[in-house]
């Protein structure tokens, strides 16, 4: 694929948007002095992606190469596969540049109880679903657990038996350089060297209803039966898991009194139940069983650990001063983490010493990267993409199709994409597919095109697009 050779002036701030796969890479540089302050922000591809590795050393490769292997600030949004994966695949390459500086949300901070406390039910979350796909899959159900294992994939674990890898990719960055823990309502950053930049940080929420919705599900369900949904599953999986917690919690795990219970092998041997029941597979009366159908709610339980994990997103709104124009980077920020920036007040530059809130935020944006690949849920309407005004605007969305319809996720969403391309007046850069034909982006004037066409390149490695402040 040829490149766009076209460059803007010096002044320009240059987006890198990598085309590895499904999954977050950005290289962000921006003019300072003589020469370049460049952040990376993640840098993952999705499990099971072909030639995973290959694809980002290659990344890492031009990373190091662009940046004369001097990285001045490196970000990580969240603990997922899809955003962390090339520190563990291309370490090598990493191990030869420098970091000057690491930025992790605060749920990230060892020191913060409320992180540790969402860390900790994730790790539980993550065991029971793993526990429940190893036991489907011993019972031959490996088609019913193929989405949990799709799932499990953001949390880099291959095999039932294996822990996640995000765990030491995140330590990995850690190692590199003391992170910088980045809380919503923090003093606005500044790069060093670099004029006319702040950088706030809306997400993730300290809400933790907007970080997880279920809580109040939980704590009734608790209180009433004095064991939560969550332990009684992993009881039921292995009862072994709370000896040291309760004191029978293979009962408490199940739904019916003992009294009205049946141990299986007594059944077994019953007549009413060997004729109407079905236990052989070939039975005609097979149909009736039930015994593994309680393993289907690990379905919900794995869609809450990954909604969960996305809301604890770093969102990052990068401010040029001189133009108050916006860079937002969502990351795979849900409902939950966009809710949360409505309380957040940002000081931008035209009205100083006056904070606004998000919509005065979101109408300034001209650089959205979009949420969580496109999916649904990543994007709210009315107080996100609609309150995107900016002439300007431009969506970058890493997002490959073929991975996501393989996964059957419909990402990006149709209605999302026809959103956008209506918002931005068709300037979306999907990171699967070419730049857009500036002959169809016919809601563009003359001028906007060439601005367009001139401020875009695209290689195979990744596309980049250029913001003059």
């Amino acid at each position: 694929m040829p490149k766009n050779t076209t460059t803007p002036n010096k002044s320009a701030i240059r987006v890198r948007m990598y085309r590895q796969g499904l999954g977050d890479c950005f290289l962000i540089s921006f003019p300072k002095g003589k020469g370049y302050f460049h952040m990376l922000l993640d840098c993952g591809v999705l499990m099971g992606t072909e030639s995973a590795a290959e694809k980002m050393q290659a990344v890492a490769n031009d990373i190091g190469q662009e940046t004369n292997h001097q990285l001045d600030l490196v970000a990580v949004t969240h603990e997922h596969w899809d955003h962390l994966s090339g520190f563990t695949q291309a370490q090598g390459v990493f191990d030869k540049m420098s970091f000057g500086s690491v930025w992790l949300a605060w749920t990230e901070d060892p020191n913060n109880a409320i992180a540790n406390q969402l860390r900790s039910q994730r790790a539980q979350q993550l065991r029971v679903v793993q526990a429940a796909v190893a036991r489907m899959n011993a019972l031959g159900l490996a088609a019913r657990s193929q989405p949990l294992q799709n799932l499990l994939g953001f949390y880099g674990v291959s095999d039932t038996n294996n822990p996640s890898q995000t765990g030491a990719a995140l330590d990995y960055v850690k190692s590199r350089c003391p992170p910088v823990y980045c809380t919503p309502g923090d003093a606005p950053k500044t790069l060093p060297g670099v004029k006319g930049v702040r950088i706030h940080v809306l997400g993730p929420p300290q809400q933790l209803d907007l970080l997880k919705k279920t809580d109040d599900a939980s704590k009734v369900y608790q209180k009433l039966y004095g064991v939560s949904p969550l332990d009684s599953l992993e009881a039921a999986l292995n009862p072994n898991a709370f000896d040291k917690t309760y004191k029978n919690p293979g009962e408490l795990s199940r739904p019916f009194d003992p009294r009205h219970c049946i141990a299986p092998t007594t059944a077994r041997t019953d007549a009413f139940f060997r004729e109407h029941y079905g236990f052989e597979a070939n039975d005609p009366a097979a149909w009736r069983r039930i015994d593994q159908d309680w393993l289907d709610t690990t379905s919900e339980l794995a869609l809450q650990l990954d909604a969960a994990t996305n809301n604890t997103s770093l969102v990052l709104a990068i401010e040029l001063t001189a133009s108050n124009k916006v860079l937002l980077f969502a990351a795979d920020a849900q409902v939950g983490n966009w809710l949360s920036w409505a309380d957040t007040q940002i000081e931008l530059t035209a009205k100083k010493g006056q904070p606004v809130k998000q919509a005065r935020l979101l109408e300034r944006t001209v650089l959205y990267k979009v949420g969580h690949h496109g999916s649904h849920n990543a994007t709210l309407c009315q107080d996100g993409l609609e309150a995107m005004t900016h002439p300007d605007l431009v969506a970058l969305i890493p997002v490959n199709e073929d991975m996501s319809n393989k996964k059957k996720w419909g990402m990006p969403c149709g209605n999302l994409l026809g959103a956008l391309k209506d918002k931005t007046r068709g300037r979306v850069l999907q990171e699967d597919k070419p730049l857009p034909d500036i002959a169809t982006l016919t809601k563009l004037t003359s001028a906007e095109k060439k601005q367009f066409q001139h401020a875009t390149a695209v290689t195979d490695t990744y596309m980049d697009f250029f913001i003059t402040p």
